[in-house]
This record gives structure tokens, C-alpha cells and sequence, in this order.
């Protein structure tokens, strides 16, 4: 169970584990954080209803944007239907940035496919690490994990092969990867 944070007052901020069936109450945070919350609970599974009135939407749009949660939020608002609550230029601009997301996550995905394969025909054994991991393993649609790079592990001792590989693929190096 993740933590929900709330305000005691004179007592600052504290952790609050909501234990029992998920009922919580968090305390302290804008109604335009409370939105955005249960949007994303919303793209998990939890489908109750999103509080959508006498929001600010200038600043929801912003929260948004900051934690790059765009993709979640509009699977969110799909999935609890309360999508029709919220203004169109903002519904217009989350599914824009689902399907961009989406689509950067399918071309990448497939150009990690291309390298794996090339590394394992040259015997070179590789892992998948962080966003491209998650992306494929956890999130049960690509448009919801922005990422900007695919990470890859390697053995040290193959580290010479595969670069020479990556080179080949038409990858360029832009900074020293060898350890000293």
C-alpha cells in the first residue's frame, strides 16, 4: 500500500499508510491534485468517480505536464468516463499525447528488438532496463510511459563488441562508455 500524504496542523507533513479496503482521505492537497490522482487511479482499475467541477484547468493541464502523467491521466478519465467533464482542448491535448507517446514507444521498442537481435547473434547477452522495461512489462499500454532513451546492460567484456555493433546500426557515440 503506497503512502497518502496529509497535513496535521502544527505538525507538518506526514506519511499516513490508509490501510483497510483503500478508503483514504487525503488532506492538504488542491482540488486540482485530487483530480489528477484520481485520474491515475482511474487508469489502474479503481473506477470511481473524478470530481471535476470548479477545477482550475490551466493548472491541471500544468501538473500534468510537469509529472508527464498526460497519457495515464486521458486512459484515466476514459476508463471512469468522466472524460466529457473536462474542457475539449484539454481532452484533445492528453490524447494527442497519449497517441505521441504511443507511437515514440512502439518505434523504440521495435528499434531495441533490432538491437537485441543483432547482439544475440554475436552471442552478446543484453538486459533492458528502466523505461523500455517498464514500459513493456508493467504498463498495459504504451502511451501511458513517456521515455526518451532505451538503456541497455551489458557484460563489461562484451562492451567492445557491442559498441562495435551499435556503430554498425548507425548509432553514434556521443560520450565515453568504457570503463577506465
Amino acid at each position: 500500500m503506497l503512502p497518502v500524504v496529509r497535513e496535521r496542523s502544527g505538525q507538518g507533513r506526514h506519511a499516513h499508510s490508509t490501510g483497510g479496503r483503500g478508503a483514504e482521505v487525503i488532506r492538504g492537497i488542491s482540488a486540482e491534485d485530487r483530480f489528477v490522482l484520481g485520474c491515475l487511479r482511474g487508469y489502474l482499475g479503481d473506477l470511481r468517480r473524478v470530481e471535476c467541477g470548479g477545477l482550475n484547468w490551466a493548472e491541471v493541464e500544468r501538473k500534468i505536464e510537469a509529472q508527464r502523467v498526460g497519457g495515464a491521466v486521458f486512459q484515466g478519465l476514459q476508463r471512469v468516463g468522466a472524460a466529457s467533464s473536462v474542457p475539449t482542448a484539454l481532452i484533445g491535448r492528453l490524447q494527442a499525447d497519449y497517441y505521441k507517446t504511443a507511437g515514440r514507444v512502439l518505434e523504440m521498442t521495435e528499434e531495441a528488438r533490432r538491437v537485441l537481435r543483432a547482439f544475440q547473434e554475436r552471442g552478446i547477452e543484453a538486459i533492458l532496463l528502466k523505461g523500455m522495461f517498464l514500459a513493456n512489462q508493467v504498463y498495459d499500454t504504451p502511451g501511458v510511459r513517456p521515455m526518451g532513451d532505451v538503456d541497455l546492460l551489458v557484460r563489461e567484456r562484451h562492451l567492445p563488441n557491442a559498441e562495435s555493433i551499435m556503430l554498425r546500426l548507425g548509432y553514434k557515440q556521443v560520450r565515453e562508455v568504457m570503463p577506465e
